[in-house]
């Protein structure tokens, strides 16, 4: 557990503005290479061959905070998406996550105060992924890729606290929207993908791996 005493939250959210804003500018310039260096094809087939849809497991670290007490937690994120293919190398995506209960337990508020913190999350981003294939730029014999990400994100937050000392519970909703960034390598075996990467949305990041399926 950590404490930030004296650090606002909008403080919390600066930085994590920062980092966003440094990927984002990343994903920018490698995109930009990339387009250069290959044109990228339209897939062949119908319409309807263009669409995946894929299940993604993720390990999410939150940074998160209750009155002028600032704390964080862990906890397993999952959840379906489903994209559409612009051509072989650029795609738009849907996906939903939430998490299950990050617990903090005995958080030290001001004065003698502990309570505990159940939090949970509930996701729904929208963004653009642009791959790069190491096979094309390398001659490699496998269909490695790397991959960046940019887009939005709308999350709705469950927060209950119980105060340790009057066993009293306070329940709170929070809607949080922002820039969602990140990046990884997928690997092609068939109509199916794998891929890992790291991703930054608003005070949260997370490591996640995902299966998906070319229609």
């Amino acid at each position: 557990m950590s404490r930030w005493i004296g650090k606002p939250p909008s403080s919390r959210r600066a930085n994590s503005a920062r980092r966003v804003g440094v990927v984002a500018a990343f994903l920018l310039v490698a995109t930009s290479r990339a387009a250069g260096a290959a044109e990228p094809t339209a897939p062949k087939g119908s319409l309807g061959s263009r669409f995946y849809g894929g299940v993604d497991v993720a390990s999410v670290h939150y940074d998160d905070s209750y009155g002028d007490v600032a704390f964080n937690g862990s906890s397993i994120w999952l959840g379906p998406y489903g994209g559409f293919r612009v051509n072989d190398k650029l795609s738009v995506e849907l996906a939903y996550n939430e998490t299950t209960a990050i617990d903090k337990h005995n958080v030290a508020g001001s004065g003698v105060v502990y309570f505990n913190v159940e939090t949970e999350l509930h996701t729904f981003s929208a963004s653009a992924l642009r791959q790069v294939s190491l096979r094309d730029l390398f001659n490699l014999p496998r269909d490695w890729r790397v991959y960046g990400m940019l887009g939005v994100f709308d999350n709705n937050l469950d927060r209950t606290v119980t105060n340790l000392a009057s066993y009293a519970q306070v329940s709170v909703q929070e809607k949080n929207t922002g820039v969602l960034a990140g990046g990884g390598m997928l690997y092609r075996l068939g109509r199916v993908d794998l891929r890992g990467g790291l991703r930054f949305w608003g005070d949260a990041r997370d490591v996640d791996f995902a299966a998906q399926f070319r229609f």
